[in-house]
């Protein structure tokens, strides 16, 4: 059975991580595509700020190459950088306004495709769903504290 849910999880990891999936989607949004850009947008707009090492640890990239692309980003007005105030070799990454617009029209073209996606399931299954999704993220995180 656990391999069997994740071979499910592995399906969907890789649905999400599909540069093909974010190309279209932003496509859609006719913004400019760009391999890294949905991953540190989503990243940074979910969480509301982070630092460069934590973005390379999440997204499997080494800090240099982390650090390029915030770097990229910053000159297009997407993100804003600064010293950390308790350690000032830590940069703290943020969405500028520009890319709080652009996080939020992400947020809202992945909900209109999930809703497409889910067209054909009920409340209760949807409902169904969303908490076995909470099992499964909660049971995960007890693990990873232990």
């Amino acid at each position: 059975m656990n391999n069997q849910i994740f071979d499910l999880l592995f399906e969907l990891v890789n649905f999400f991580n599909d540069p093909k999936n974010d190309n279209i989607l932003l496509k859609n949004l006719k913004i400019k595509e760009s391999p890294n850009l949905m991953p540190i947008i989503m990243r940074i707009g979910k969480m509301g700020k982070t630092t460069v090492g934590q973005l390379a640890r999440q997204l499997g990239k080494n800090h240099s190459s982390m650090s390029r692309q915030i770097d990229k980003f910053e000159n297009a007005g997407l993100l804003i950088s600064r010293e950390s105030q308790e350690d000032m070799r830590v940069r703290e990454i943020s969405l500028s306004k520009t890319g709080q617009k652009i996080y939020q029209q992400i947020l809202e073209e992945r909900e209109k495709a999930l809703n497409k996606a889910f067209a054909n399931l009920e409340d209760d299954q949807l409902e169904q769903i969303k908490l076995s999704l909470e099992l499964l993220v909660d049971s995960v995180n007890t693990a990873r504290e232990e």
